[in-house]
């Protein structure tokens, strides 16, 4: 089944038509201190770890009764939780699916070669796909890959090239990278919250492309949404300064108000 012509013409003025019919229901003012309410965000463990880092405080801090549940990206049924309110909020990597959301980048991530602080590499600051092929290395399927001969692609080989063990946890490979001589491939950010806590050790990958934009994604009707906008700040706050702490230059555009 598909749209006829004027469904499709009139499609656009019904969202607009539904958006307005939302905010009816919107209170005037949204105070975070008193609100009582809850939130499903959708993102892949790595960075629901990175959100929750610096979540706790705050919400004690200044939202006691909200409350946040972070569940993985379920990929054949996003559309349908995003459009029901199952889920508010997406945050994953942007390879340019899921065209009728809105978008707000967030940070430019990178995949890195991650191994043990004893690995015979750990001089190296700068390693090739061939040498980590010639270890025993693992890789993590990132959340927000599309369909593909029934896996999922994301388009970059350093993260589509399939390892002999792979796993859909961003930790896991990183534990297994602490025993020598085992790589992972993970992206920065993740490495560079963690490097602190194990020992390992991280390289640049030599000669592939490893580079994609962190993103959010929520519904145009929830654009408006006083409560939304607010959510949004927190994860804009608390991802946004990783561009810096990457060593990347500032990508970001204003935000609306």
């Amino acid at each position: 089944m598909r749209l006829t012509p004027r469904a499709a013409m009139l499609q656009e003025r019904l969202d607009n038509i539904c958006i307005e019919i939302e905010s009816l229901f919107e209170p005037e003012h949204f105070n975070p201190s008193t609100a009582k309410c809850a939130f499903t965000v959708a993102a892949p463990d790595y960075l629901a770890f990175l959100i929750m880092d610096s979540l706790l405080e705050r919400l004690a801090r200044e939202a006691p009764d909200i409350k946040i549940h972070f569940i993985d990206v379920p990929y054949r049924e996003l559309s349908e939780q995003m459009e029901d309110g199952k889920i508010d909020l997406l945050v994953c990597a942007n390879f340019g699916h899921w065209q009728t959301f809105n978008v707000e980048y967030l940070f430019r991530e990178r995949y890195v070669a991650v191994f043990a602080d004893n690995h015979p590499l750990a001089s190296r600051n700068h390693v090739s796909m061939d040498e980590i092929e010639s270890y025993p290395n693992t890789v993590v399927r990132y959340a927000g890959f599309q369909a593909h001969s029934h896996r999922w692609v994301s388009g970059l080989k350093v993260i589509d090239q399939i390892s002999q063990i792979s796993s859909m946890s961003q930790f896991d490979g990183l534990l297994m990278a602490t025993r020598s001589p085992n790589i992972t491939r993970a992206p920065a950010a993740l490495a560079v919250r963690l490097r602190n806590l194990l020992p390992i050790h991280t390289a640049e990958l030599n000669n592939e492309e490893a580079e994609f934009d962190t993103s959010m994604f929520w519904t145009p009707v929830t654009d408006r949404s006083i409560g939304h906008r607010w959510l949004r700040s927190l994860v804009r706050d608390t991802l946004g300064p990783y561009d810096a702490l990457l060593g990347n230059r500032d990508r970001r555009v204003a935000c609306p108000t």
